[in-house]
């Protein structure tokens, strides 16, 4: 295990992940968010009820009558807590951002290092495993088990350690090898995720004496690193317009947009609209949000029109890799 010493207040790039937290009797039931341009997974909190319903004095001999009047107090306890508790800052951070990518040949193989800090004041004790990541424009995401997704490369990827503990104040590395096959029909972008996951102290679910009820949160937040290969030059960029809708979301007009990436290399497009009137003279560029569409995956452009007179426009979208990869698609709007 290698440590490094932290000699200067460290960020780490991307966003928390966070909505409406779901809550679970002595387990954790994860809602996932993504940024597909790198992010964090928070874990819901996770309530834990101690106590026997069976000792003490009982009012009926209905079991469930005790199991239903906890369910009630749980529920008016979680109800405050959705309108007054605030976020959680574990001790543990990514030093550097949150993808890493690397364009290699097939047969290669090459190294990496994430570099984990404690900001905290407690020992942080981490685990460290594989992913396959997918995400697409209705806001779904799919973890599933590396190397299930066709362009995984989460069975090239060798971590070392999988395990360890830092110390406040200090960082740790974690070493990444990444061995392509040697297979020549390899063509285009790989990629899954390394998950960092602090471990909650063990004794947080304990010390409830019998026949009293002990209810806690912990809340843990899961840290999701893209490791992306890139096979040389090759693969195909296409890619295809789904749905596109107009809509009013919070007073303003949204020109929605739903993009897929129906071809073999990844895409970092800015999007951006450009609204022509009846005259032909152009109304203005509107633009979208740079986002990272993997192969097989899809993102939501909202642009925001609003201030626009009403009218009828001709809408050019653009779709603009930043290179010789440049998408257009035309369309009739009326407001």
């Amino acid at each position: 295990m290698k440590y490094l010493r932290e000699n200067s207040h460290s960020r780490h790039s991307g966003m928390i992940l966070s909505g409406i937290q779901s809550y679970a009797i002595t387990d954790s039931v994860e809602r996932f968010g993504s940024d597909s341009s790198g992010f964090q997974l928070r874990a819901c909190p996770v309530v834990i009820l101690n106590g026997d319903c069976r000792s003490g004095r009982r009012l009926r001999n209905d079991e469930d009558m005790c199991h239903l009047a906890i369910k009630k107090i749980l529920l008016a306890f979680l109800a405050f807590l959705l309108c007054t508790t605030s976020d959680v800052h574990a001790g543990i951070s990514i030093i550097g951002g949150l993808s890493r990518e690397k364009v290699a040949q097939p047969g290669e193989t090459y190294q990496g290092t994430i570099i984990l800090g404690n900001n905290g004041t407690v020992l942080e004790e981490v685990k460290v495993f594989q992913s396959d990541y997918l995400f697409f424009a209705d806001g779904s995401n799919r973890y599933d088990k590396p190397g299930t997704v066709p362009r995984s490369n989460g069975g090239w990827i060798t971590l070392s350690p999988t395990r360890l503990t830092i110390a406040p104040q200090e960082q740790v590395l974690v070493d990444y090898t990444v061995k392509v096959p040697a297979d020549p029909n390899l063509t285009g972008t790989y990629w899954s995720m390394v998950v960092i996951e602090p471990i909650p102290d063990a004794h947080s679910d304990g010390g409830a004496e019998k026949g009293k009820i002990k209810v806690g949160i912990t809340q843990v937040i899961r840290y999701g690193i893209q490791v992306m290969t890139h096979i040389g030059d090759t693969g195909s960029y296409k890619v295809k317009i789904l749905d596109k809708s107009f809509i009013q979301k919070e007073g303003k007009s949204i020109l929605q947009i739903d993009i897929e990436n129906i071809g073999e290399r990844w895409l970092m497009p800015s999007v951006w609209a450009e609204l022509y009137n009846e005259k032909g003279r152009q109304m203005g560029r509107f633009e979208g949000t740079q986002l990272r569409i993997y192969p097989g995956t899809s993102i939501r452009q909202q642009i925001d029109l609003t201030g626009v007179p009403k009218g009828q426009y001709k809408a050019l979208i653009v779709i603009d890799n930043g290179d010789e990869h440049v998408f257009g698609a035309q369309y009739q709007l009326a407001f």
